[in-house]
């Protein structure tokens, strides 16, 4: 009788074990995947119309960072933060930082600098 009990628990233990696998499998993976296909897309929509803005070089690949701590940004260069609010992309390439804001889809700030030798 106690045998039986444990074959009917382990069996239960391993459906449900399963189903969590193919849940994770075909229910959230593919979510995450597609997300992250749908923001490399934004990415590209928005450095290619950068691109076609300013006149960068379509070789020269940015570093994408965000603004989330405005008030230190305005602190270390007031100039180009000015205008910025918490969600602008920051997209800095060999000799250009941009300032972009995607809700509008305008660049907000550019600033020239000058590369270390």
């Amino acid at each position: 009788m106690k045998t039986t009990f444990r074959q009917g628990y382990l069996l239960i233990v391993f459906c449900l074990l399963a189903v969590s696998f193919l849940y994770v499998r075909f229910a959230v993976l593919p979510k995450q995947n597609n997300q992250t296909q749908i923001e490399q897309q934004r990415y590209q929509e928005v450095v290619e119309q950068v691109e076609r803005e300013t006149g960068i070089d379509k070789n020269d690949v940015p570093a994408l960072s965000f603004v989330d701590d405005l008030p230190t940004l305005k602190a270390a260069n007031p100039e180009f933060y000015q205008n910025a609010k918490v969600g602008d992309w920051v997209l800095r390439y060999s000799n250009k930082v941009v300032l972009y804001r995607l809700e509008s889809k305008t660049i907000i700030a550019e600033q020239i600098f000058q590369s270390a030798p």
